[in-house]
């Protein structure tokens, strides 16, 4: 890096500062940062920061030594697996620098600010630790000079131990969030009297996963999951076709309601034969050797649970479905949405596992979950793919505060 600086000196002002060899160089160590004792390294008494870029890697991408590291070091943590890799640098960081001044900041995807890694991490580091967050640059992309190389959506949080700065009555940081009107734009700095674990300017509040919603709403659940290979499931054309050389199967044919197709206006259906005899369908030849489909399918997989299911061929493998009307949300849209799309189906219709369904909701809790307020509230807690919103059961749905003991008739 001197003999780059010095190139760019002579750039500008002409020959550049001759320096070679170099004489200084840093102290660099080429190991597990996760598992080495960073202060066999370096003195905590010699630092006055840490910053650092650590791996970017899905809590689902981990692989056997990584899984390993995690368990190292969160080993405090309950629900750890739900964590991303770099969680664990955030961890290791928090126990290093307790009872020092040390101020830290790291690079990290912005998924550690979202959905349930919030509660599981944050936690810990917040309640456990008694880390601040003093400034935080919320998402922003950022593409590498690497070709082939993704854009990831990150954020940058700095943090100390705030015990020790006031037990030792050292002056507390300003704080100070960087927010992105867009992605790809430039930062507007924004002073803060606190930083939350969702970068806002709010108390630490922070959201748990819950099975049940807070308040007397209707349940919502995740739709039913074919995992059949796609043998149970027909395009509109598929369908037609099938039908012509299979007529007497229509009754066990339904419509099914998945994210692309309602969201493109198209059609797509399957073979329902929940709540069906075997002998109902076992007289039909193209039924039976879609059954057999999935049975190889499931045969093949590499999964125990999924090898299970091969002896109920002729039935989703997870199966969810409504009685009664509902109402569907689906579980990833764009970001580029004001509102997320919502309609009201009836039973008849099979909702896929790409969706949620909230059994007998009533028009009073469509306009709930439908309105701005109960928007800005999923943006502000829900998980992310890259930038798309991730609408969560556990989280923005059953964490939702709804309006106390609604006058139903005036609404």
């Amino acid at each position: 890096m001197d003999h780059q600086m010095n190139l760019e000196v002579g750039l500008q002002l002409g020959d550049p500062p001759l320096r070679l060899p170099l004489k200084k160089s840093p102290h660099i160590i080429k190991d597990n940062a996760l598992r080495i004792n960073w202060e066999d390294i370096i003195s905590k008494d010699s630092l006055n920061f840490i910053f650092g870029n650590p791996p970017f890697i899905a809590k689902k991408n981990r692989n056997g030594d990584q899984n390993k590291d995690q368990d190292i070091v969160c080993v405090e943590i309950e629900n750890r697996g739900l964590l991303d890799y770099v969680a664990n640098w955030y961890v290791k960081t928090a126990k290093y620098i307790q009872n020092t001044s040390i101020k830290c900041a790291l690079v990290s995807t912005n998924s550690i600010t979202q959905g349930e890694q919030v509660g599981v991490l944050w936690n810990y580091i917040l309640h456990r630790k008694n880390i601040k967050i003093f400034f935080a640059h919320r998402t922003f992309e950022w593409q590498n000079e690497a070709s082939g190389q993704a854009a990831v959506y990150c954020v940058i949080i700095g943090f100390y131990h705030e015990s020790f700065f006031i037990n030792h009555s050292i002056k507390l940081p300003s704080k100070k969030i960087y927010d992105y009107a867009e992605v790809k734009g430039e930062p507007v700095e924004v002073k803060a009297s606190n930083i939350n674990p969702y970068l806002i300017d709010f108390d630490d509040v922070l959201l748990l996963s819950r099975r049940n919603p807070i308040n007397d709403v209707p349940h919502i659940a995740f739709g039913s999951m074919p995992n059949d290979g796609g043998f149970l499931l027909f395009s509109n054309e598929e369908k037609i076709d099938f039908l012509k050389n299979e007529p007497r199967a229509e009754k066990f044919i339904k419509p099914l309601i998945s994210s692309d197709e309602y969201l493109y206006n198209q059609k797509r259906w399957c073979l329902w034969l929940a709540d069906v005899e075997p002998n109902e369908w076992r007289s039909l030849p193209l039924v039976v050797e879609r059954v057999g489909g999935v049975i190889k399918h499931r045969n093949k997989s590499k999964r125990s649970t999924t090898n299970e299911l091969a002896s109920t061929p002729y039935l989703f493998g997870e199966i969810r479905q409504p009685k009664h009307s509902y109402v569907m949300i689906l579980r990833h849209t764009s970001e580029n949405r004001r509102y997320v799309p919502y309609s009201f189906f009836d039973s008849t219709n099979i909702v896929h596992d790409s969706c949620l369904a909230i059994e007998n909701a009533s028009l009073y809790h469509f306009g709930v979950i439908s309105s701005i307020m109960h928007m800005a509230w999923m943006r502000t807690v829900c998980g992310r793919l890259t930038g798309r919103y991730r609408y969560s059961n556990t989280i923005v749905y059953n964490n939702f505060p709804w309006p106390n003991n609604p006058d139903i008739k005036k609404i």
